[in-house]
């Protein structure tokens, strides 16, 4: 597998590899010390500064967690990328995300979306709340993707028509109000915040959650404006994208 990377990294293209920096996640790997024996890329939490270096067979230390799944190579160029679905798939998939329930039989790690979000303002607000590691976990995660899709958002707008732009932009004010309250929320719920009970925190996080959770839903329902809306100028392969 490290051989083949480094083909990879060497023919221009970055590698998937899951556990090369992050816990049991895939990592982004865009370069190699030979000297060091060393994978160089970026992973969740790992910040924006220097890239994270770890031993490149670090992969394999995984196997007490979960399997050791190796790497993700990028193949031949098969298409033109269709810009247009890719952006309509990303939209539908997130209001999906947003909108999805738990089945009555899944654990409760299941939650997603605004499901989440009910779950941590009702724990948060009553007494008793321990922060535990996937509080920390899934925190960081959703942090992180809200602030990601606010550029995302910005930087498709102008192509589309005037509608849509509009729904567009006014999604992305909603999701940046969001990651801001998250931000404000990340030394009380973050990855690195003490876990365990503590009511003072529980008194001010459990707010600080409730607008997050209502900025992120009043950005959804933009989106939903946006895919469901008729004459919407989203054109893939020549064919008008309808709501039904």
């Amino acid at each position: 597998m490290v051989e083949a990377v480094k083909r990879h990294i060497d023919a221009g293209k970055p590698a998937l590899v899951w556990h090369a920096f992050t816990m049991a996640e895939w990592d982004v790997v865009c370069g190699y010390d030979d000297e060091k024996k060393e994978f160089l890329g970026r992973g969740t939490h790992k910040g924006h500064g220097e890239l994270a270096r770890e031993p490149w067979d670090r992969a394999k230390t995984v196997r007490d967690i979960c399997p050791a799944f190796g790497a993700i190579l990028i193949g031949e160029k098969k298409s033109a990328l269709d810009e247009r679905a890719a952006e309509k798939k990303s939209l539908e998939n997130a209001v999906k995300h947003a909108r999805k329930t738990r089945a009555e039989n899944d654990p409760e790690w299941a939650l997603e979306g605004l499901e989440s979000y009910k779950q941590w303002v009702a724990k948060y607000a009553a007494e008793g709340a321990y922060r535990d590691i996937a509080d920390g976990y899934c925190f960081d995660v959703y942090a992180c993707v809200r602030g990601a899709a606010v550029g995302y958002l910005r930087q498709i707008a102008p192509k589309y028509d005037e509608a849509t732009a509009e729904q567009l932009l006014k999604a992305a004010g909603h999701f940046e109000r969001e990651h801001e309250l998250m931000k404000s929320a990340q030394p009380l719920l973050g990855w690195n915040s003490p876990a365990g009970v503590d009511e003072e925190r529980s008194k001010k996080l459990a707010p600080i959650l409730a607008q997050a959770a209502e900025a992120y839903e009043k950005a959804v329902e933009c989106l939903e404006k946006t895919v469901s809306q008729r004459g919407a100028d989203f054109q893939s392969a020549g064919q008008a994208w309808e709501a039904d």
